[in-house]
């Protein structure tokens, strides 16, 4: 075999090499297990899981990050630590759940159900759920910083230690609420509902917060801040 025969064989096998290595770098990442059973761990990001029955599943550490768990049933499963990150869970239910630690940061969720769901420390931060039903869940340690929560119950909560910092409140429910060390810098409060609950364990209230939510003569209030002459609201059903 000439040398410029095999000068053009290597030169050949060089340039598919290249080739192959390129297609390689370019090829699309691997899709994550979104044919997986349920299970600890499992990676569900950016995969398509609503209206599934998966009630009572063990997902600890789940990757649901950008998942579509819409109108999707996980009552009383055991989501700690799992990153539900951008993930869409409208109407999704997660009564009675345990997800403590979990990252639900920019979520959407629109009367999504947290009832009775252990919360504590889980990460709301910049989240939209707007009529959410958060109504005897367990929240201590919580962060609903810059969330949109607008409409949504809190009643009969334990939110000790929960940052509110500048999330919108408005028309939210407050009644039978523990609040207790909570930081609500900036919160928007239009017509949220504190009757009977006894405020002055927050912290950042200033004067026209309080001046538009709907308190009564039961409502305790920090010392920083004043009593306003009218709390007029209208019942609640009518919100």
């Amino acid at each position: 075999m000439s040398r410029l025969h095999i000068s053009w064989t290597m030169a050949g096998l060089a340039l598919l090499l290249v080739s192959s290595l390129f297609l390689l770098a370019s090829a699309p990442p691997a899709l994550a297990g979104c044919a997986d059973g349920a299970g600890p761990g499992v990676d569900w990001q950016k995969c398509r899981k609503r209206q599934l029955i998966l009630s009572g599943n063990d997902l600890t550490g789940a990757n649901f990050l950008r998942a579509d768990l819409g109108l999707t049933d996980l009552r009383d499963s055991t989501l700690d630590g799992a990153d539900f990150t951008k993930a869409n869970l409208v109407r999704t239910s997660l009564s009675g759940v345990s997800a403590k630690g979990a990252n639900f940061t920019k979520v959407v969720g629109s009367r999504s159900d947290f009832s009775g769901a252990d919360l504590q420390n889980a990460n709301f931060e910049k989240s939209e759920l707007p009529r959410a039903n958060f109504k005897g869940a367990k929240l201590a340690g919580a962060r609903f910083t810059k969330s949109e929560v607008t409409r949504s119950d809190f009643s009969d909560t334990d939110m000790t230690g929960v940052d509110l910092s500048y999330a919108i409140l408005s028309r939210a429910i407050f009644q039978n609420t523990i609040l207790k060390n909570v930081p609500m810098e900036g919160a928007y409060l239009f017509q949220s509902r504190f009757e009977g609950v006894d405020l002055s364990g927050v912290s950042g209230l200033q004067q026209w917060q309080v001046d538009m939510i709907c308190g009564d003569e039961n409502t305790i209030l920090p010392p920083t801040v004043s009593r306003p002459e009218n709390w007029s609201c209208p019942d609640i059903d009518q919100q």
